[in-house]
């Protein structure tokens, strides 16, 4: 079901699009269907306020998905560098005053993961997940001459995902940094590490565990 547009040599693969699609419009139905009674009490009646959320961000997460369609997606070779630095200013900002003008951070039970920019609530930490594969993904696939070498070849970029899960962690958000971890720890896998990714593997759940024990 792939179909090329035509002038343009561009592949949409509608089977791909399709799902995304049944996958958002299950996912409104579950908001609703899990939030109406919540909302109508907390919200003075208004039973659909959960599910207006989540329709709004539908809709503009819709806009970057078709946007992205058509993005050469190889300019991300070159933006890379900035997804990261964008990625750890995001983290930084979940830590500002939740006074602070224009944007602050948004504390919930203990837990700062969120960021308030002129009454919008984002989540910088889903944002570091794409960006993430982004950069992995072409770091290693300039390394490919040495992705054997642990120290030349796999370590460089994990020093960066390291970095991440740290930063997460003082948030905390556990799933989150795990997450990103175990994606990174696939990605190598993926780019051709596979001889040293299990011993790498076997020094990452140390360290994690040692990081749950001082996070906990």
């Amino acid at each position: 079901m792939d179909q090329q547009v035509k002038g343009k040599g561009l592949y949409i693969d509608w089977i791909l699009i399709i799902t995304i699609t049944l996958l958002a419009l299950f996912g409104l139905v579950m908001v609703y269907s899990a939030s109406f009674v919540f909302a109508y009490e907390m919200r003075g009646g208004d039973y659909t306020y959960f599910f207006n959320k989540q329709l709004q961000w539908l809709f503009i997460s819709s806009g970057f998905l078709f946007f992205f369609i058509f993005f050469p997606y190889r300019h991300f070779r070159w933006l890379s560098k900035f997804i990261v630095l964008a990625c750890f200013i995001g983290l930084a900002l979940v830590f500002l005053p939740t006074d602070f003008p224009f944007i602050s951070g948004v504390e919930v039970m203990g837990a700062r993961r969120w960021v308030n920019f002129l009454g919008f609530q984002v989540q910088p930490s889903e944002f570091v997940k794409l960006g993430a594969i982004i950069y992995l993904a072409y770091v290693y696939s300039r390394k490919q001459p040495y992705i054997n070498k642990f120290f030349s070849g796999v370590l460089p970029p994990l020093i960066v995902v390291a970095a991440f899960f740290v930063i997460i962690m003082l948030q905390p958000d556990l799933g989150t940094a795990t997450s990103i971890v175990l994606v990174a720890g696939l990605i190598a896998y993926c780019s051709g590490a596979k001889k040293i990714t299990p011993h790498f593997i076997r020094k990452l759940s140390c360290l994690g565990s040692m990081a749950l024990c001082h996070f906990c």
